[in-house]
């Protein structure tokens, strides 16, 4: 079973890094296999940048290549020799600066480094969507239609996400862990942790009251979820053959 580290922080407050968390579970009974890091784009977009190309001039020595000067919003404008056939001045482009390990689509990730190409010195990469893990396009570079100030994290720009993913080796008899309110319940009863804002409804019956619950789903714009119900104060009533006990003892909780 596959926990979010993300999911769990919406029901219980939880300071720990995802790899602590998971020797907590392990130590509450829930045997944690593996804590992985997790991208919604591989990489995270982590050295990319918003910048604006202030200047676009064919290669001297080269047909199929640009010389451009970009502002990405530090204090130098920086040269960056380009391949592609849509560059031109003025547009707002995803600049990876030297130093950075981009993670292309298809193939393996490559580092960005300070290199004269052609004889023109170059300085960054301005990037194609397939060279930074954003789709399959290799035609001309991402031409964005934005304001931002240039210097802006492209992941911020793109809201890349990062998640922690907990493999739970979960076993028969812990079905009641099998959802992430289920894994939090045990830190929610912990006097030393609080609850965040994720609420957890619960619903009383008055002595009498049916067992039966219809529940029918009006829309997945609120999500999954779970109804439960939790019988409290059962007694024993009658013995079976034997005198061995018949029924429930008494019991308190679930």
């Amino acid at each position: 079973m596959t926990i979010s580290y993300n999911w769990l922080k919406e029901y219980i407050d939880i300071p720990e890094t995802a790899d602590a968390i998971g020797k907590v579970l392990t130590n509450t009974g829930l045997e944690v296999e593996n804590v992985e890091a997790h991208e919604t784009v591989k990489g995270g977009l982590q050295g990319l940048v918003i910048g604006q190309v202030l200047t676009c001039a064919k290669h001297p020595n080269a047909d199929k290549l640009s010389v451009t000067t970009v502002d990405v919003g530090g204090s130098r404008i920086l040269p960056i020799v380009c391949g592609a056939p849509n560059v031109a001045a003025g547009q707002k482009v995803v600049v990876a600066l030297p130093g950075t390990t981009v993670h292309p689509t298809k193939g393996e990730p490559f580092t960005i480094k300070l290199a004269k190409i052609r004889g023109e010195q170059s300085e960054g990469m301005i990037c194609a969507e397939d060279e930074i893990g954003l789709g399959e396009s290799h035609a001309g570079i991402i031409v964005l239609n934005t304001d931002v100030p240039n210097g802006t994290p492209a992941a911020s720009f793109y809201n890349i996400s990062s998640d922690y993913i907990i493999e739970i080796g979960l076993t028969p008899n812990r079905a009641d862990a099998a959802s992430h309110i289920g894994v939090a319940r045990p830190g929610i009863r912990a006097p030393s942790r609080r609850r965040t804002s994720a609420r957890i409804w619960r619903a009383r019956s008055s002595p009498g009251a049916s067992m039966r619950a219809d529940v029918t789903l009006e829309s997945m714009s609120c999500g999954a979820g779970a109804v439960r119900r939790f019988f409290f104060g059962f007694r024993r009533r009658s013995t079976g053959p034997g005198g061995l006990p018949s029924g429930l003892d008494p019991i308190n909780g679930h």
